[in-house]
């Protein structure tokens, strides 16, 4: 009986052990260990690499920005300033609009470039729920790491920024119904 309840705990925890928990900006996300973080000042990547196919991809991911409102217009600025000037990238592959959770929408768009005659695949996935927007690049060489790719897109949550405050400490203080500043955040 011992050794069969050991055996249910280790198939249904499985996917927590498989998959660790990580949190940027307003996101939190699951990703499979065997992917290397590279911080970066002011963005994230996650890489992994499989040597014997010389094959590999990258996860990138930006800070959320005040969205426009229009899923669209919001889309297309991302592409201009994330992936046209960076990748310069041929026509397009696919491309999608469609609701994602908690009244957010998701934009993806799939493109070929070249890097070193090589070619590859980038991937563009900007979420936005009319305030706020967050983009995603995922680049690649192989179609091997697409499943890493979409089980990363499906773990995504949402939380919110923390808040910023422009009044200065010493006013805050001064009032008992003024915000209160706690770490970085400010609690009302």
């Amino acid at each position: 009986m011992k050794f069969f309840l050991t055996f249910l705990f280790l198939i249904f925890s499985h996917p927590v052990f498989s998959q660790s928990v990580q949190s940027f900006d307003i996101a939190t996300f699951s990703l499979n260990p065997a992917w290397k973080k590279e911080a970066q000042q002011d963005w994230l990547a996650y890489r992994i690499e499989n040597p014997a196919k010389k094959t590999y991809a990258r996860i990138l991911l930006y800070p959320s920005l005040p969205s426009s409102g229009n899923p669209e217009t919001d889309f297309q600025k991302e592409w201009n300033d994330l992936i046209v000037t960076q990748y310069k990238p041929g026509t397009t592959i696919n491309e999608n609009l469609s609701d994602y959770k908690d009244a957010w929408k998701a934009k993806i768009r799939v493109a070929p470039f070249q890097h070193n005659q090589v070619n590859q695949a980038v991937i563009l996935l900007m979420l936005t729920d009319g305030k706020k927007k967050m983009s995603f690049i995922f680049l690649t060489n192989s179609e091997e790491f697409e499943k890493d790719f979409e089980d990363f897109g499906s773990s995504l949550v949402f939380g919110s920024a923390p808040l910023k405050t422009t009044i200065p400490l010493q006013d805050m203080v001064k009032s008992p119904n003024a915000w209160v500043q706690i770490d970085k955040m400010v609690v009302d």
